[in-house]
């Protein structure tokens, strides 16, 4: 049966924790974001059609949670106490909600309710720290209980930083390709099926809250973003041999740029120092700003970043708008970059080019074409291409470093990598 996870909305405390983002101090009740949050994804899985239990940490913030879930789905909820938060450092004042309080201030919970006395305690009447092994074990004799209990229902499993990466782990929940964040944001939805392989899973999903609303705890998206953009790539770009040796202007095509490959592309210019650098549009491969106008902070704040690169790369910058670019925002952030439309045929070195976004609308009357935008439609099998011979390339696919006077060109992806 399909199993939902979750972390619980924002949480209302300070932004001084001991532990950063990751895990507030205490029991503290969501924050009129956290609210929202939970209010969001409480209408999402009412649009999925999710009717099952909802099986939540016992903490306020968790519990919180499930209710807002609760009121938009009709599902009742199970406090569970193997799902409850990491104890970093043992708390003897921390006092958690009883069961009898949890029916008192929740009126959704479900009748197989039950709850240790002191469901926060790790061994007994005492606390002590746990790591992240502690919580694993925990978690895992709870998902087989549940799996015994409850085979047949589908569940929403609402836990907190440290328990929903278990969770992740032992439920197998797949990883985006393109995902670079280390941990689930506030009320972010994955979903797995223990019992048909053939349903697709997936994971870390915010895509029914808005960007700027998306966070973990006190650290907002953007700030994750903008201070992950900024990180060097981790691994080595090789250079193919031949490559240094180009002559002429070197030019390097990019396009398609997903954000997860920021810092790539930065260390790719840096590595390659292309004289020209031609980007074939989708600057934010993965927000879709021309179809939901709603992603234009999204797609801005990213801009900011890649703009801010190429800018001081010292290229000579040529554009094409992708479908999912703003042209004002690209002008207005690249003032000296050259802007064209889907196409152009350009004349670089006295060599004729055609450059566009989609492969469909680039003609193939010249020997050099750089577009991009995806694969589909694009007829022109990769191994034609040769020294000397017409050729088109598609940033979808990969980089490519090249002397348009020499009729030689690099490829390269992310995969092409040397070892760590």
């Amino acid at each position: 049966m399909k199993r939902y996870i979750t972390r619980h909305g924002q949480v209302s405390a300070s932004r001084q924790s001991p532990f950063g983002h990751l895990l507030p101090v205490g029991d503290n009740p969501l924050s009129d974001l956290g609210c929202r949050q939970a209010r969001m994804l409480g209408i999402r899985m009412h649009e999925i059609g999710f009717k099952g239990i909802i099986v939540s940490s016992p903490y306020v913030r968790t519990m919180q949670t499930a209710d807002i879930i609760a009121e938009e789905t009709g599902c009742l909820i199970l406090p569970f106490a193997p799902f409850r938060e990491i104890v970093f450092t043992p708390n003897p004042d921390f006092v958690g909600s009883s069961l009898e309080d949890i029916r008192r201030n929740f009126p959704h919970i479900h009748p197989d309710a039950e709850l240790p006395t002191k469901w926060w305690n790790s061994e007994g009447d005492t606390q002590r720290v746990e790591v992240f092994d502690d919580v694993y074990r925990r978690v895992l004799e709870g998902i087989k209980y549940l799996e015994e209990k409850y085979p047949d229902t589908e569940l929403l499993l609402v836990g907190h930083g440290a328990s929903v990466a278990a969770m992740f782990q032992l439920l197998k929940v797949p990883r985006p390709r393109n995902y670079v964040v280390p941990f689930s944001f506030n009320c972010s939805l994955s979903m797995v099926d223990t019992a048909d392989p053939t349903v697709e899973p997936f994971g870390y999903s915010t895509d029914h809250i808005p960007y700027q609303q998306t966070t973990s705890n006190f650290l907002s998206r953007e700030e994750f973003d903008r201070e992950y953009f900024a990180k060097e790539w981790p691994h080595d770009i090789v250079m193919p041999e031949g490559a240094a040796a180009l002559k002429g202007s070197k030019l390097l095509h990019i396009g398609d740029t997903h954000s997860a490959y920021y810092p790539y592309y930065r260390k790719l210019i840096e590595v390659t120092k292309p004289d020209i650098i031609i980007h074939t549009g989708d600057f934010a491969d993965e927000t879709k700003v021309g179809r939901i106008p709603e992603d234009r902070y999204e797609y801005t704040v990213k801009l900011k970043c890649i703009a801010e690169m190429l800018n001081n790369s010292g290229a000579r910058l040529i554009v094409v708008p992708g479908n999912n670019d703003l042209p004002d925002e690209l002008q207005s952030l690249m003032p000296a970059a050259e802007i064209y439309p889907t196409n152009t045929l350009l004349n670089i070195g006295g060599v004729e080019i055609r450059i566009g976004h989609q492969s469909y609308m680039v003609d193939s009357d010249k020997d050099w074409a750089f577009y991009g935008h995806g694969l589909t439609g694009d007829v022109w099998d990769y191994s034609k291409n040769a020294f000397g011979k017409p050729c088109r390339f598609n940033a979808f696919k990969c980089s490519t470093l090249c002397s348009l006077s020499e009729g030689k060109f690099y490829c390269f992806t992310p995969e092409t990598l040397s070892a760590d």
